[in-house]
């Protein structure tokens, strides 16, 4: 299923991607079908890679999507589904009752119901298998972002809490739920609190890996394939990205902090955020000079008229060298958004929050507002 995405764009920047953004999402087809697979068969499978690596994307919009594209099939013939996908993220409050509330959304969506259950003040457990039982489905659950779960919640017991339920049900075997959980690979020894509870914790895992040259190429050049208006692009950017944005450059490296720890599989592989953020700024660019070249919409109708096609708009390298190239695209980005989001008198100071948020060897770490506040800056 490919979904509306959430702008004309056709880089999303930054941000993950969304179920909506389907039609955009490419070069994670293998990944994505192998996750949803081990989803339908496996009672808890953990997926795990690098920050960054593109986990909520893969699961969003590609994973959720197969999902829906089931049930619809499923409508079609006038057979009930037999999956409900739920994606759930939102930590820093109650998991039990967010999780339950994303329950019921899916549920809505999928039946196009009101309510898929009124008895919502029950354990967790009970609700699941209560709402399965009820629509004759199984539940495929995805925990995403499920180390900031440690971060929240870092000392949860007791009966009721998330940290009692979850084993309840993966430890049922008549209970129809499935779970996968998406964590950073720096938090997987976090799992090591649930180790007591769930046997065989990690008997299923499976790993997201940088996006490789091949599929990194397919994310730059499909989604053009979807725009309404023809728009080509110049092999020599799509080249020129592509190095500019391997895993082994360093954008922003800093001359005074300590070499970054190697990596086996740094070669060949991309910073796909980067990338996204380099087509991202191109797209804008040339979007501006195509809008400010082009004739008005009575000169476009006359040029129709006459047999007179309209023009393409074309994605060129040569751009990106007016941009002063991925490295000088990233470091206006970093500088702009402190620029718009602080007071002068706050940017050092945010940009000395930087190194408290990623370690020498790039990796992330999730600080709360407390330790921050006791950060020397």
């Amino acid at each position: 299923m490919k979904g509306q995405p959430r702008s004309d764009d056709p880089y999303i920047g930054l941000v993950p991607y969304e179920t909506e953004d389907a039609a955009l999402f490419f070069g994670r087809e293998a990944e994505q079908g192998i996750i949803r697979d081990n989803l339908i068969a496996s009672r808890l499978t953990i997926l795990y890679g690098q920050s960054g690596v593109g986990k909520s994307s893969v699961l969003r919009a590609g994973v959720v999507p197969t999902f829906m594209g089931m049930a619809e099939e499923a409508r079609a013939d006038d057979e009930p589904p037999e999956f409900v996908c739920v994606i759930f993220n939102s930590w820093s409050g109650d998991p039990i009752v967010g999780l339950k509330d994303a329950i019921r959304i899916a549920f809505q969506e999928t039946f196009t119901l009101d309510r898929a259950i009124e008895e919502e003040a029950q354990p967790l457990s009970e609700y699941c298998r209560a709402v399965t039982v009820k629509f004759k489905v199984t539940l495929a659950i995805i925990l995403d972002q499920f180390d900031e779960y440690f971060l929240y919640h870092p000392y949860e017991r007791g009966p009721g809490t998330f940290f009692s339920e979850f084993p309840l049900l993966v430890n049922d075997p008549t209970a129809r739920v499935n779970f996968l959980i998406s964590i950073r690979d720096d938090s997987l020894s976090a799992l090591d609190r649930f180790k007591g509870h769930v046997p065989r914790l990690f008997k299923n895992y499976l790993r997201v890996r940088p996006l490789g040259i091949e599929a990194a190429a397919r994310t730059i050049r499909e989604p053009l394939k979807r725009r309404s208006v023809p728009v080509e692009i110049e092999d020599d950017l799509v080249k020129h990205v592509l190095d500019s944005v391997r895993a082994d450059r360093e954008l922003l490296s800093d001359p005074a902090a300590p070499a970054p720890a190697e990596h086996n599989e740094i070669s060949g592989v991309v910073e796909a955020p980067f990338l996204q953020l380099v087509m991202t700024r191109v797209w804008n660019a040339e979007r501006q000079q195509f809008d400010e070249s082009t004739p008005g919409l009575l000169s476009r109708l006359l040029g129709r008229a006459t047999g007179q096609s309209d023009r393409t708009m074309i994605l060129r390298d040569s751009t990106l060298t007016r941009l002063g190239g991925a490295e000088q695209i990233v470091r206006n980005h970093v500088e702009h958004i402190l620029m718009d989001s602080f007071k002068p008198s706050e940017q050092n100071i945010a940009r000395k929050l930087f190194y408290y948020l990623v370690t020498p060897s790039q990796t992330k770490i999730a600080y709360t507002a407390a330790d921050l506040a006791s950060c020397d800056l």
